[in-house]
């Protein structure tokens, strides 16, 4: 018997509209709507109809609906006969389907570096100044375990001092 490979698909279903970043330890599959930024390790397969707001970065991308952001596609890319991209395209391989639309530029680069996708997280994070974000706000630019030492900190002195999971291990 061959080893069972773990799988980890998103699915994002066609009744949701998501806004914010989203970042992904797997694969991920959208099938409704996403404005802002995308980040996947695994393939990101964008179904008819579905729609993306923002950039992309993944290791493989499947374009069947539309992309209105830039996409970096570290392996490879496929654009369906039904795919629209507006924005700038980085891959190492690429098949387009003649009916696909594209405005934007190509770049196919067989040495463009793996995705990390942590560093890309990082950098953004980084370039955010925080300090003045209230709490209750900060969960959409923090991991879980960043928000507990915040929240640990900015706890008052009459309250028990042990960081507490508030919001888990998990960034989406």
């Amino acid at each position: 018997m061959g080893s069972k490979k773990d799988i980890s698909v998103t699915i994002f279903s066609k009744s949701l509209v998501f806004n914010g970043d989203v970042l992904v330890k797997g694969d991920l599959r959208i099938e409704g709507k996403v404005e802002g930024t995308v980040l996947c390790s695994g393939k990101v397969v964008i179904a008819a109809k579905a729609e993306v707001v923002g950039p992309i970065h993944a290791k493989w991308i499947d374009l069947i609906g539309s992309c209105n952001g830039d996409i970096y596609a570290s392996e490879g890319i496929n654009l369906s006969s039904e795919a629209i991209l507006t924005g700038d395209l980085t891959t190492k391989s690429i098949s387009i389907d003649k009916n696909a639309r594209i405005q934007g530029q190509i770049q196919i680069d067989r040495n463009i570096p793996s995705l990390d996708i942590e560093e890309i997280r990082n950098s953004r994070r980084n370039s955010y100044d925080i300090s003045n974000i209230p709490m209750n706000e900060k969960h959409s630019i923090m991991s879980g375990s960043e928000l507990n030492k915040e929240y640990a900190s900015n706890k008052s002195d009459e309250v028990d001092s042990e960081p507490v999971e508030i919001f888990g291990g998990g960034w989406v």
